[in-house]
């Protein structure tokens, strides 16, 4: 069985990182983009799996529960895990190419000039409580329920500060840039992630070398508030999408000394899941079809100066051609403009594998692990087919696939709490994100286990 495993892992890495592209072309790479979802709570490994994973299997690993230097005989069924974290974005200028792609900002000369007395520096952090709940249902052997959510604070800003003799002038920068929607304050917001629950059941357990395996099915039941499209990198809690999965969790101990009560054991989970449609507002530069109708568009250009007029006198009739034409004048600058509109979004499918190795001497735990997060090219189309489609940019508004790699750290102690044991542990990760698709972070958090 652990050919098998470590055949399956090794083939799920190279499939991945080999998928993790920016988009169906190349094109789609290079535009510039005006939404983006981090990663959710929901979806990190690392909060709901470390310490936690390994608490719950000991039993089937043959690893006895030891504080001070005592065996406390297992008998649980019920399993509370839960802690506080917090999470804080780096590399802000990766981010920004991610919305103005460096052909898009060096474009002008007055931009060139004028980028450097500004700090347009996307930035990132998450302050949250999570919570997991783990059942074994004595009614039914091997079978067992699962259930995790979290809640917490999200808080984006844009604009880390400027040049002091230039910061009279953001508002004009931000014009020339044609967008009106980067906010000059830290927006923050506070929700509930969504509900994610699994279904599973112990298909193998050897007793001999203390090895077992788990399938089980997971649903997303989408709890978190949808985008309001408002401004550019808005703070966001959860995905709002149903979504369905099925996954695999696994471990075996390879060490044991049972005189200095020493155990070492590999634990790895993978998960895929897919999330179904909804629809979302997001900012598109769509000049038609944010216009009520072809007379009020036609009325508005009327209304624009003598020198648009001009410049639109040779004009064909049709739209198409007005549009294409008006490119080339002042009334670019104003059609460029974001506006809200609202979307049929389909993520699709996102993959998430854990492999972790824990150390236990008496009461001490120690836990290195690793995460591979992906998630696929949404899918994005119109909400209302009716509206006018040729004035529509959807590589604007559709995020691109992503893939991040996670490391990380813990330490524990197993206090004892009756004929039960509280396990407190802090840890710590790093997340490499493989491009600006992700945002590379680093992690903190502590956390407790109850069982009884």
């Amino acid at each position: 069985m652990k050919k098998f495993i470590i055949i399956c892992l090794m083939s799920l890495l190279i499939v991945a990182q080999n998928n993790a592209d920016c988009g169906t072309s190349k094109a789609d790479c290079l535009s510039e983009k005006t939404f983006f979802r981090g990663r959710s709570s929901i979806e990190d490994a690392t909060l709901f799996l470390a310490m936690n994973n390994y608490r719950i299997y000991q039993k089937y690993m043959d690893i006895p529960i030891i504080t001070d230097g005592n065996i406390i005989e297992r008998d649980e069924n019920f399993y509370f895990h839960g802690g506080v974290f917090f999470e804080n974005s780096r590399k802000p200028k990766e981010i920004k190419k991610y919305f103005f792609p460096t052909d898009i900002i060096t474009s002008s000369n007055n931009l060139v000039n004028q980028i450097d007395n500004y700090l347009l520096c996307p930035h990132r952090e998450l302050l949250g409580v999570f919570l997991n709940y783990h059942q074994d249902i004595c009614s039914i052997e091997n079978l067992w329920v699962d259930a995790k959510i979290s809640l917490y604070r999200a808080r984006h800003s844009f604009i880390l500060g400027c040049k002091e003799e230039h910061c009279a002038h953001v508002d004009d920068f931000l014009n020339e840039l044609n967008l009106d929607k980067i906010s000059l304050y830290t927006r923050q917001k506070f929700g509930i992630d969504d509900l994610e629950a699994k279904l599973g059941y112990m298909v193998y357990q050897s007793e001999e070398y203390a090895d077992y395996l788990n399938i089980y099915g997971s649903v997303v039941i989408p709890t978190a508030s949808k985008p309001k499209a408002d401004f550019l990198f808005e703070p966001l809690v959860g995905r709002a999408h149903w979504g369905a999965g099925v996954g695999l969790n696994g471990g075996f101990k390879i060490f044991e000394h049972l005189e200095d009560k020493r155990y070492i054991c590999v634990m790895t989970d993978l998960s895929y899941q897919y999330l179904f449609s909804a629809s979302e507002c997001r900012l598109s530069r769509s000049p038609v079809a944010c216009l009520e109708n072809t007379n009020k568009f036609l009325k508005d250009l009327n209304d624009l100066s003598s020198t648009i007029d001009a410049a639109l006198s040779t004009v064909p009739l049709s739209i198409e051609n007005k549009l294409t034409s008006i490119k080339s004048t002042l009334l670019y600058n104003e059609l460029k403009k974001l506006n809200k509109e609202k979307f049929k979004v389909i993520p699709g499918s996102v993959i998430n594998f854990w492999l972790a190795m824990h150390y236990q001497h008496y009461s001490w735990n120690i836990e290195l692990g690793y995460n591979l997060w992906w998630k696929a090219q949404e899918k994005v189309s119109l909400k209302n087919q009716l509206d006018f489609k040729n004035g529509i940019d959807l590589a604007l508004v559709t995020q691109p696939s992503a893939l991040t790699n996670k490391i990380y750290i813990l330490m524990g102690y197993f206090a004892t709490e009756a004929k039960h044991t509280l396990p407190v542990y802090v840890g710590g990760s790093y997340e490499f994100a493989k491009d600006k698709n992700a945002l590379e972070q680093w992690a903190i958090w502590l956390g407790i286990d109850f069982s009884f």
